[in-house]
């Protein structure tokens, strides 16, 4: 009579090839998963070395050289190039003098340029501070042109080339 836990050679062969079929398989799972590990860290590098390159490109920050060819002072320029009887945010007075830094051009709306009664400021009533993506797209503040700049703008806007006709 056979024991309960005695195999034929047959059944011992049959469960030593299952166990190596699952060495196998985890093998084989360990060796997808880093491949995929470090496919997914080589893109992530690629996209940080692609950013920062982008970063360095950008036109936003303007060298000595492209603030020299300008014919007037920044703020000048910024006065020039504003739409009159138009109110504009932060965001788009940036946008008019890409040759400056963002906080020189904070510095003239905010303090230079209210202050010798070139700018006016009111608050948007756009402004929602529950919603922060909203917020920061809209701004705080608006700003325009006073009458005292806007005599003097369309003679900057020769000096520049950028007269409107």
């Amino acid at each position: 009579m056979a024991k309960p836990f005695d195999m034929t050679a047959i059944q011992r062969k049959h469960i030593e090839r299952a166990l190596a079929r699952l060495e196998q398989t985890k093998r084989n799972r360990a060796e997808r998963a880093n491949r995929k590990a470090i496919e997914t860290r080589n893109r992530r590098q690629k996209e940080q070395r692609e950013a920062k390159a982008a970063k360095r490109k950008r036109p936003s920050m303007g060298t000595n050289a492209e603030r020299q060819k300008l014919a007037l002072p920044g703020w000048q320029v910024l006065i020039a190039r504003m739409d009159d009887d138009a109110w504009h945010t932060m965001g788009e007075m940036r946008a008019l003098v890409p040759e400056y830094a963002k906080g020189t051009v904070k510095g003239w709306v905010q303090i230079k340029l209210p202050n010798n009664g070139w700018m006016e400021r009111a608050g948007n009533p756009d402004f929602d501070d529950s919603d922060p993506a909203k917020a920061m797209a809209t701004g705080l503040m608006l700003y325009r042109l006073t009458p005292k700049a806007l005599r003097m703008a369309q003679e900057w806007r020769e000096a520049l080339g950028e007269a409107n006709p």
